[in-house]
């Protein structure tokens, strides 16, 4: 479902960024309505409550809450108080006709004669017109996963009855509903699904499987192999998988992501490495369709899979374009607003829970220094906030770019205006310009705050990398990935897939290096291990291998019994993480004999949220992380 849910954009932003404080008002969200009452309206689970005062209208003026009806698309405006309880201000049916209902999203349930699109169910009856890429289709061919748009009606008795459904086929790497999306070995494969660090995806007919630009079944697929999995959440808060792309490295492999820096009729260079290309690379756009290589242009990013050959050349056998690189945002701003799971900052909202390292007692007005990951749907997530000594008047702010004027700049949707004394620096630090910079590079922009928004002082393009491969010759200093020197550093970041931290890396493990380019490799700020051992070796030789890692019950409400194999005698830990890596809880290390186990697993003192549980045997992780969720 596509649901937008942002701060008031350019004019709100700009009176936000003046006020040093204000209630976690100006909340917008546009999308169907999916629950009506008397006193409340939600847009795809996002409930506001109705009052007197809230003002409704259609195409036709002013109208009532009575005109409010299931489906319907609706763009709402309201505001929250500190506790997250949002009051609707305004509410506009975006309506084409008297009842017309547009709907888009991934089919998340099937009916007879009915589909559920997000957490709207509807209709479909003879009269409906279905279509995909190739023309006429059927409701046979509405199957789970698949995204659709639909058009229709709404009935006398609420029910969203389809007119035209059309089956958007299309496999696009950045699909807004595309809301789950993990890369690690798979864990465990079941008749139709597969687990890859501890979150379970349904496979049905939708799923589409790629081992490079070749698409396999299923059942090809086996336990330890490393892939990248897209899904979606169904109606009952299950994964379905959307697409699985096979990502097994040799060590003579690389995946280089980055921005193009130079072009030749048969090569180009990367983060300062050159590739060659062949007429047997494969080269795609970022909605994964083949395109000429000669289309590619300078500063485009781009992800390059390649093989080491053995003259020492990299010859490049797949290339795809990218259009974000960077996940990361790191900003130093004067908050707006704390509310409860959430802080407004230059005019963005940030999720906070549990996991967030936070200070007790901030306030709307404070410095602070701010961390902040992008995950797979765009959602912005706080991992990190520090208060800082320093101006409320100047702004720092680090991330992807989301748009490019003539005279301004949006940096995770935060307008930047430009004037004729900020200063550009590119990639290799030399002077650039605004028409330069496109949208997903990396930029950290220094900018003072006035009473008509933020001015850029100073714009700096980073050159941001991503290594993905084996790693060998791991020194503390650093490794190779497949011909590409990684450096590290006491500051480098070392985690697990899961997001565990890591103290070290082990030759032979698959990692993703994030960093800067030069032209020495990448200097890592983050190293992600991909692929962790299965099984851990024993003083004696031996190894100790985890087996049937279960739960029960699960979800949980405070205490369950977890259960679990060894292969040999050894010593055991539980450890239990927040899914963005956080320690939350540990049970004590305990010698074990070979055999089935089963302990007790109190996380009563946990709030409700997903957690991920893993065994540490003779000190070293073993087996894949299991999910479960807490829920009380």
């Amino acid at each position: 479902m596509s649901l937008s849910l942002r701060l008031l954009p350019t004019l709100a932003l700009l009176v936000l960024a003046a006020a040093p404080a204000f209630a976690l008002g100006d909340v917008e969200a546009a999308g169907p309505i999916t629950a009506l009452s008397d006193a409340s309206v939600s847009v795809d689970g996002l409930t506001f409550v109705l009052t007197a005062d809230t003002e409704v209208r259609d195409d036709d003026g002013d109208t009532t809450v009575g005109a409010l009806a299931v489906g319907l698309t609706v763009e709402i405006r309201g505001d929250a108080d500190a506790e997250g309880t949002l009051t609707a201000t305004r509410i506009e049916i975006q309506d084409d006709g008297d009842d017309e209902v547009r709907l888009e999203g991934p089919i998340t349930e099937r009916g007879d004669s009915a589909v559920r699109v997000g957490a709207v169910w509807v209709l479909v009856t003879d009269a409906t017109r279905i279509r995909d890429d190739e023309g006429t289709a059927a409701f046979d061919d509405l199957l789970v996963g698949l995204h659709v748009e639909v058009r229709g009606t709404v009935d006398s008795t609420g029910q969203v009855v389809a007119d035209r459904v059309e089956i958007d086929e299309r496999d696009d790497d950045d699909s807004d509903d595309e809301d789950a999306e993990v890369k690690g070995p798979i864990e465990d494969l079941g008749p139709a699904s597969l687990t890859v660090l501890g979150r379970t995806f349904a496979v049905t007919e939708a799923t589409r499987i790629h081992d490079g630009a070749t698409e396999v079944a299923f059942e090809s697929l086996i336990v330890g192999q490393l892939v990248e999995v897209h899904g979606a959440y169904a109606a009952d808060g299950s994964l379905v998988a959307t697409r699985i792309e096979v990502e097994d490295f040799a060590d003579d492999e690389v995946e280089l992501t980055g921005a193009i820096e130079a072009l030749e009729a048969d090569a180009l260079t990367v983060a300062g490495l050159r590739f060659e290309v062949t007429a047997a690379t494969i080269v795609l756009d970022d909605a994964r369709l083949p395109i000429p290589f000669a289309s590619l242009v300078v500063g485009q990013f781009v992800e390059i899979r390649a093989d080491v050959v053995a003259s020492g050349v990299r010859r490049a056998t797949h290339i795809k374009v990218e259009d974000i690189l960077d996940d990361e945002v790191e900003v130093t701003a004067v908050l707006d607003a704390v509310g409860d799971g959430v802080v407004v900052l230059l005019g963005r909202a940030f999720a906070t829970d549990s996991t967030t390292v936070m200070p007790a007692g901030l306030a709307a007005g404070d410095v602070v220094e701010f961390h902040a990951v992008i995950a797979p749907g765009g959602d912005l997530r706080a991992t990190r906030i520090e208060r800082e000594d320093r101006s409320a008047t100047r702004v720092e702010l680090r991330g992807p770019v989301t748009g490019v004027g003539t005279d301004s700049l949006a940096v995770i949707e935060v307008p930047f205006a430009v004037d004729a004394a900020t200063v550009f620096v590119g990639r290799d630090g030399t002077p650039t310009t605004l028409d330069a910079i496109s949208p997903g590079a990396s930029v950290e922009v220094w900018a003072d705050v006035t009473d008509l928004g933020w001015l850029a002082t100073r714009i700096e393009v980073r050159a941001t990398a991503r290594a993905t491969g084996l790693a060998t010759g791991v020194t503390p200093t650093g490794f190779r990935v497949g011909g590409v020197t990684v450096h590290v550093t006491p500051a480098t970041r070392i985690v697990s897939a899961s997001g565990a931290p890591r103290t070290a890396i082990a030759s032979g493990e698959t990692v993703a290096a994030i960093g800067t380019s030069g032209a020495d490799g990448v200097l890592a700020t983050r190293v992600v291990v991909l692929s962790e051992a299965t099984a851990v070796a024993t003083e004696t030789g031996r190894e100790a291998t985890v087996t049937a890692l279960a739960v029960a019950p699960n979800p949980l409400a405070g205490i369950g019994r977890l259960r679990y194999d060894l292969a040999t005698a050894a010593e055991v830990e539980i450890v239990v993480f927040s899914t963005l890596g956080r320690e939350v809880t540990r049970l004590g290390a305990a010698m074990q004999s070979a055999g089935s186990h089963t302990t007790t697993l109190d996380l009563s003192g946990l709030p409700s949220g997903v957690y991920l549980v893993r065994m540490v045997v003779d000190g070293r992780a073993a087996g894949g992380p299991l999910a479960l969720t807490v829920a009380r």
